[in-house]
């Protein structure tokens, strides 16, 4: 088929800040999975970026897609009151109608009434965190997450969410129009396990031990990284035949020194010989100690659908994690749950690993289905 004759989709880059490295790869992950469709069903992308995601545009292999330079605003706030008094929406400004855009993803701010219908204008909405935990967020964050949200409700084409459990929180504190499709988009990772790296390269880097359980979170408050401290300062008392590993961006905007009073516990606690801090890493290196890791612990007090989990699912990983609905939901009966605020119960997974008296369970072997159906369940949304 000729590229001019493909159904033409606008992925939106530019308002998803450099430090959400899950955002990103929520992106490229929607866009190589478009490779699993006969390519007749392949829409032409169109990438719109600017400077600040520019380097993880590498992660994307897909044929049909087209790169657009397209500046973010400095200031999203600013952005609605120049929108207001052009009447124009500066978040999209022309691009629907310069590049003949069937439909664009994700639009998540709307200043204006709701677009023409020339285009289909799809929203996400990740997670309603600010809801259960708004003490995680200043009072102007929550002033625009609600605006944000009552404004998409009225104005979108349609919206995607990442989880039923997402779904549910939606309609438990907002009205949800009867006439606004409402799609559930399961992420998928689409990762391998990294051939050309050898695991004692890769321990000799990161001074690593054999035997490690690692934590791929980056370093916001909800991730709850304190828990997995606490259980550390408990079996240090009892045992030093393991490590763990976090890696992650060390930084939350939200909470001032936050990543420092983590590692001043480490040094307090004496628990250095049992962590390593190793910040951002190269992706093949943090997917190659996810794979030969005791288990990835996943002790989020809140998703909305963790690509961590879904990193670990396709690597075949045993995954220990909080029992929030989310992760039950897409873990089902295959993870070993602990309540995020039971350190004990951590504890007890823990051992139960190091000492073999746990039984793996079975990992997913259906990769190839279920990045199908979300590639064809992405596509369809611009189609219904």
């Amino acid at each position: 088929m000729e590229l001019a004759n493909r159904t033409r989709i606008g992925i939106l880059f530019t308002y998803f800040a450099a430090d959400w490295i899950g955002g990103h790869y929520y992106l490229i992950n929607i866009i190589n999975s478009l490779n699993s469709l006969p390519d007749a069903r392949r829409p032409h992308i169109f990438v719109f970026y600017d400077h600040k995601v520019e380097s993880s545009l590498a992660l994307i292999s897909y044929p049909y897609v087209t790169y657009v330079y397209h500046k973010a605003p400095a200031n999203n706030y600013l952005n609605y009151v120049k929108s207001w008094l052009s009447r124009k929406n500066f978040f999209i400004g022309d691009i629907i109608e310069k590049y003949q855009l069937k439909g664009i993803y994700p639009l998540m701010d709307f200043p204006l009434g709701k677009p023409a219908l020339s285009s289909k204008v799809v929203s996400w909405f990740p997670d309603f965190q600010h809801r259960f935990y708004p003490e995680y967020f200043s009072k102007i964050n929550i002033f625009f997450r609600e605006l944000r949200v009552k404004r998409l409700l009225q104005r979108t084409h349609a919206l995607v969410l990442s989880s039923q459990d997402a779904y549910n929180h939606l309609k438990r504190f907002y009205a949800v129009p009867a006439s606004l499709p409402v799609h559930i988009l399961r992420f998928v990772s689409q990762v391998e396990r990294p051939q050309n790296l050898s695991f004692d390269e890769i321990t000799e880097l990161y001074q690593v031990p054999k035997r490690y359980f690692i934590v791929s979170n980056q370093f916001y408050i909800h991730k709850n990284h304190w828990v997995v401290l606490k259980a550390l300062e408990q079996l240090k008392q009892r045992r030093n035949d393991f490590i763990v590993v976090f890696t992650g961006k060390e930084e939350d905007y939200k909470v001032t020194n936050f990543v420092q009073g983590l590692k001043d516990f480490v040094t307090e606690k004496g628990l250095s010989d049992y962590v390593r801090f190793l910040g951002v890493i190269p992706r093949t290196h943090q997917l190659y100690l996810m794979s030969q890791s005791i288990a990835v612990v996943q002790p989020s007090k809140f998703e909305g659908w963790s690509t961590v989990v879904e990193d670990a699912k396709t690597l075949q990983v045993q995954l220990i994690l909080s029992d929030i609905d989310v992760h039950q939901e897409q873990m089902q009966e295959r993870g070993f749950y602990f309540s995020p605020y039971d350190v004990d119960e951590l504890i007890r997974l823990m051992e139960g690993f190091l000492d073999n008296t746990i039984a793996p369970k079975p990992t997913f072997d259906d990769f190839e289905q279920r990045i199908s159906t979300f590639a064809n369940t992405f596509v369809k949304i611009f189609q219904d």
